[in-house]
């Protein structure tokens, strides 16, 4: 199957170190659990897409995330038998960077797609079978677009715990809450074996 995963939050545990940016630079104490909101940030002081922005031309900072816990193991092993799409909508300018990061820790992928700030990652972009995204508007764009028989699956962060929007394609196994990328993986394997015994995506 051909596998689209995004980067930030997925792969990448971005948010302490854009917390730790942003809390540095603004004397602010926001924590992790805080964001509630997938592009929002509880305080006034600061604009969530102009730190995006501005951490994102910082090579330094860029390169210091660490990977998601069990991430690179998971990937490693979904690689065997899967196409790996790396899909992110990171800034222009952070590409180069993030390649390099992918690289530096070893994470195996076939192909990578820069989406476009704005652009939804619809089928016919990112052309997969399952999307792995922190975005709960991204999965739904994915299975909502044309020629989509797609799953998602969502890997659990408080900014996408509320799952109202979503409740009727968890209920039908369109979408998946996962905790870890262990749970990540297991849940490909079983998609896919009912994949191989004729069963519809």
């Amino acid at each position: 199957m051909k596998i689209g995963v995004d980067v930030d939050s997925i792969l990448a545990d971005f948010i302490p170190t854009f917390l730790e940016y942003v809390n540095d630079k603004h004397d602010t104490n926001i924590k992790y659990e805080d964001i509630n909101h997938w592009d929002w940030l509880p305080c006034d002081l600061v604009d969530f897409w102009d730190e995006i922005e501005n951490i994102s031309k910082l090579k330094s900072w860029m390169i210091s995330v660490q990977p998601i816990k069990g991430s690179i193991f998971n990937m490693k092993k979904l690689s065997l038998d899967h196409y790996i799409k790396i899909v992110s909508s990171r800034y222009h300018t952070a590409i180069p960077t993030t390649i390099e990061w992918l690289y530096k820790w070893d994470y195996p992928f076939d192909e990578y797609i820069p989406t476009i700030f704005g652009v939804k990652k619809t089928q016919d972009v990112i052309d997969c079978d399952i999307l792995i995204d922190d975005r709960t508007k991204n999965i739904i764009d994915y299975l909502n677009s044309d020629h989509s028989r797609g799953i998602g699956i969502i890997l659990d962060h408080p900014w996408n715990r509320d799952h109202d929007k979503i409740r009727e394609f968890i209920d039908n196994e369109i979408i998946y809450i996962c905790y870890d990328w262990y749970e990540i993986y297991d849940i490909i394997q079983s998609i896919s074996r009912g994949r191989r015994d004729g069963k519809r995506l």
